[in-house]
């Protein structure tokens, strides 16, 4: 009985500790300012746990006004395929997140053309005034996205 428990503890220990390598992994981080002081902070995210020839990535852009604050945030999420020398999107998907009632998503476009995967979106602020942002995710022959 010890060595059928201790065998099943192993078991789950090593899936335990193998499970974070099939998660999402932060790829780059980057930080856009604005003349009043506010700030995009671009996020670029490669998601490990799909097939080495159909990668996926995510990239957010979270919106701080002047005062640090959280603004809004949009997110593209895309898959690709790639055969060594070309790449292709296949699939574009943007969400937003609204962390100030005063704004609003007035326009959201996410698509995808050839090895590109874009997504337009305008945010609206009564006081702030708009925001628009293109967010782009591009894969090359080998699978790399940037």
């Amino acid at each position: 009985m010890k060595k059928v428990f201790s065998l099943v503890t192993a078991v789950m220990l090593i899936f335990c500790l193998a499970l974070p390598a099939f998660a999402s992994e932060q790829k780059e981080k980057q930080i856009l300012p604005f003349e009043d002081g506010s700030y995009i902070v671009v996020t670029l995210w490669a998601d490990n746990r799909t097939r080495a020839t159909t990668p996926a990535s995510t990239k957010t852009y979270t919106y701080y006004n002047s005062e640090d604050e959280r603004q809004w945030s949009y997110t593209l999420r895309a898959v690709f395929t790639y055969d060594g020398i070309s790449a292709d999107a296949i699939s574009a998907e943007a969400r937003a997140a609204i962390y100030n009632r005063e704004w609003r998503l007035t326009e959201s476009d996410p698509h995808c053309q050839g090895a590109y995967a874009i997504a337009d979106a305008t945010f609206e602020s009564p006081s702030d005034g708009s925001r628009s942002i293109t967010v782009r995710l591009y894969c090359d022959g080998h699978g790399n996205i940037t």
